[in-house]
């Protein structure tokens, strides 16, 4: 049920009680009489869902709409002097003018009551600031405080925790609906108690509802809680010097205590939802029991500037120190750890704790440190020798029945930096998590030191190797002394089988070394797919589609460019573009052609086309693995044929005083295949290519709507044979761009613009005379007028006017 039903529900109970309450202290009121229509009730009342109710103001059965009732409910609804009978008010002058006589009364608080007047103390339970987990409880009194004698009757006394919050419950055993609490005049019923419990920090305010027979039917009791103090974060120490930890020793650690040192009188709550180490992760530190669930972070209730060696720590994280290389006091190994908390003060809300330590020395080391066997490729298959194996890979024999196979290889020795001999007894793959993450890497012990538990003398020891007693073993055995190292104690092979960092398996080494039997070292691998050459593309725009197709019509003395940037390599990236044009036979002779880079690095060029001719220009582009591409070949086509260039000129009307054209034209040129160009769909070069070949239009001069400029100039080079269409469009006027304050500047060129067009041949630069006499018309807003004109055999035939 929600809120609102539930309430609803309340007040239909609390209506009902009311007219029952009514009808019992008045002889002319229904008991809840049954009705169907309003005339089955008494003056006043109405039917309302089958039961006689007071009518509403407004809603009185029988007024002709006069004015001569007042309807009232109870003599406190009337003007002083007036009773409440039968519903109206009597004794007043009403709006309809009609005097009804009543009795009267020399006071307000001389009228008597008929429905009696609840009282609660207090009007609203204030739970105050209180602690998550703890409770406070709060009571209040129910009086019947009426002047009339007439008991009060109380129907529920209810807190919805569904719709509400279940942090207050109704601590007192109440009555059911069905058995009402009756007090009398002058009477009270309580306390009731109401007890509260916080699950969440904030302030609660929720309201406790009492249903009864009062003139205020339902009741609302205000419940709130408060919210006070300050919410800091503290810890103890802030920073941990770990001092000198030998590599091989057992680990150093130090708890860091956390707690809300805000007031301890509030109840603001601190939350730490993260601890986590700057670097990521540090092979050096680690963190323990510093795990928080993001939806379970810890919650700290204030408890003050208590320092933490004299109350509990109930909060709290250790840092343990395991150094896995050497580091002096010059360049120690350092951590931060830092702490998410939504602390009152900003500056706090990601607090630092800094740890720092050396390892100067250490008892049992390993060369190299770690075991990174490097970034490999994946190869799946057997081989039969090291020339079926990628680049760094050996063909080795693996045993246990997997044949002979690829993988890297890396000699790992031991070191022993203690004072005694040293005799490793075995070496062993292990990983905390999944014993399968080691399958990648095997140990091969090439020279069986790790088996070889005794020994006669030196001889039958491999140098630098010494036959020595172990130290409580009571045998000898071919042990490393003090400050020597195996000369290359076993080899470490790596076949990864999947793309991605393999770092989750560990080398173990057991050595006679009296305080640390068992050494772990971190082994490293990065497996990936065989390199795939990047893919060379080039386009005519930045970013835009590649270049599919030759590009034909150019004029001479074109400035072309192609961008490289579209070229790409799926498991790399390209660090190398390289552009040709001066291939065999890739311009013309005589041409200056010169591509140049378009910024600061080749991967977009530029170039003049300066002379007719076929252009063979080609780009091959390299990855980070040093693989070139194969050529992408752009073929540009330049010729002698005799192209079309259209120029428009219009009137634009009087611009003095606006400073803007009041009319605008297009000029479009459409080829035999359909293609149109006009400044609608020029690219930002101001060109323009037709489909399937038609040639290229480049457009040097045109208008846009609004602004000043009254010619369109658009040239096509190349263009093929057939029929071409050369149209003017009136496409604009001032009616439509601008507001009708300037529109009087407009009177006189509406409907009246003329214009011309001529054509030339752009090839050929000797000759600037037109083609063909200029053509001319006049046009009104949205007419289109065109010229077919014919190309056949590279030259263009005269202009017929078409309609369109």
């Amino acid at each position: 049920m929600t809120r609102g039903k539930f309430e609803a529900g309340l007040l239909a109970l609390a209506v009902m009680a009311l007219a029952a309450a009514c009808g019992a202290n008045d002889a002319t009121t229904p008991d809840g009489d049954i009705c169907t229509f309003d005339f089955d009730c008494p003056a006043g009342f109405c039917c309302d869902s089958s039961i006689c109710l007071p009518c509403p103001d407004g809603d009185i059965p029988g007024d002709d709409g006069d004015g001569s009732c007042v309807a009232c409910v109870n003599n406190v609804e009337c003007p002083a002097g007036a009773l409440c009978e039968d519903g109206c008010c009597t004794g007043i002058e009403t709006d309809g003018d009609i005097d009804v006589e009543g009795k009267e009364q020399d006071s307000y608080e001389e009228v008597p009551y008929d429905c009696p007047k609840i009282k609660i103390e207090p009007d609203k339970l204030d739970f105050g600031a209180v602690q998550i987990g703890n409770s406070v409880t709060q009571s209040f009194i129910i009086r019947n405080d009426s002047n009339d004698d007439v008991d009060l009757e109380i129907y529920d006394i209810a807190y919805n925790a569904v719709t509400g919050t279940a942090e207050f419950t109704i601590e007192t055993e109440l009555p059911t609906p069905e058995e009402k609490i009756v007090i009398p005049r002058g009477g009270s019923f309580g306390p009731i108690v109401v007890k509260y419990i916080p699950l969440d920090e904030g302030i609660d305010e929720e309201s406790l509802s009492i249903v009864s027979n009062a003139c205020e039917a339902l009741f609302h009791l205000p419940m709130v809680s408060g919210y006070k103090g300050t919410a800091t974060f503290c810890i103890e120490p802030s920073e941990h010097n770990f001092g000198n930890v030998e590599l091989g020793s057992p680990a150093a650690q130090k708890e860091f205590c956390y707690w809300n040192c805000g007031k301890d009188d509030g109840n603001k709550i601190l939350t730490v939802s993260q601890i986590l180490m700057a670097s990521g992760v540090n092979p050096n530190f680690k963190i323990l029991d510093g795990n928080i669930d993001p939806l379970n972070p810890h919650q700290l209730v204030p408890l003050g500037e208590t320092p933490a060696e004299q109350r509990k720590c109930e909060y709290s994280f250790t840092v343990e120190y395991v150094p896995q290389t050497l580091a002096d006091f010059v360049n120690p190994h350092r951590e931060t750890i830092k702490i998410v908390n939504n602390s009152d003060d900003p500056t706090q809300r990601v607090s630092d704790v800094y740890v720092e330590g050396r390892a100067e020395s250490a008892l049992l080391s390993v060369f190299p440190y770690p075991v990174d066997m490097g970034l490999q490729i994946i190869h799946d298959g057997t081989c039969n020798s090291d020339a079926d194996c990628p680049q760094d890979q050996k063909c080795r024999e693996m045993g246990f029945g997997e044949g002979r196979q690829c993988v890297a290889e890396l000699t790992v020795a031991v070191y022993n930096w203690t004072g005694i001999p040293i005799k490793v007894e075995g070496l062993q793959l292990i990983s905390e998590e999944d014993q399968n993450l080691c399958n990648e890497f095997r140990i091969f012990d090439d020279h069986g030191l790790a088996n070889n538990t005794t020994c006669i003398d030196n001889s039958t020891c491999e140098e630098p190797l010494s036959c020595e007693e172990v130290l409580g073993a009571g045998v000898t055995a071919c042990s490393i002394l003090p400050g020597q190292g195996t000369p290359g104690l076993f080899t470490m092979t790596y076949n990864p089988k999947n793309v991605g960092l393999d770092k989750k398996c560990e080398l173990r080494i057991q050595s006679t070394l009296p305080t640390a039997e068992f050494m772990e070292f971190p082994i490293l691998g990065k497996g990936r797919l065989p390199n795939v050459c990047p893919e060379a593309r080039a386009a005519t725009q930045s970013h835009g589609p590649p270049i599919v197709q030759p590009i034909m019509g150019i004029p001479e003395n074109t400035k072309l460019c192609f961008y490289g940037n579209i070229s790409g390599d799926e498991d790399g990236e390209i660090v190398a573009f390289n552009w040709l044009d001066d291939l065999p036979d890739s311009k013309p002779e005589g041409s200056a052609l010169d591509l140049r880079p378009l910024g600061q690095d080749w991967v977009n060029v530029c170039g003049t086309f300066d002379i007719y001719g076929d252009y063979h220009l080609q780009l091959k582009v390299q990855d980070n693995e040093g693989c070139w591409s194969e050529p992408f070949d752009i073929f540009v086509t330049i010729n002698g044929d005799q192209g079309l260039q259209a120029i428009l000129e219009f009137d634009g009307g009087d611009d003095s005083i606006l400073g803007r054209n009041l009319v605008d034209m297009d000029l479009s040129i459409t080829s035999p295949r359909g293609g149109k160009c006009s400044d609608n769909n020029i690219n930002q070069n101001g060109t323009c290519l037709f489909p399937l070949g038609d040639g290229v239009a480049v457009m040097t001069q045109w208008s846009l709507g609004g602004d000043t400029g009254t010619t369109e100039d658009m040239r096509v080079s190349n263009p093929v044979d057939g029929p071409w269409t050369v149209c003017a469009e009136y496409v604009n006027d001032c009616e439509t761009w601008m507001d009708i304050f300037v529109q009087p500047f407009c009177i006189g060129t509406l409907d009246t613009n003329r214009f011309t067009i001529t054509l030339y041949d752009p090839n050929n630069w000797a000759n600037s005379e037109p083609l063909f006499p200029t053509l001319s018309g006049s046009a009104k807003l949205n007419d289109r007028i065109c010229w077919r004109v014919v190309r056949v055999d590279g030259v263009f035939q005269p202009p017929v006017k078409v309609t369109n």
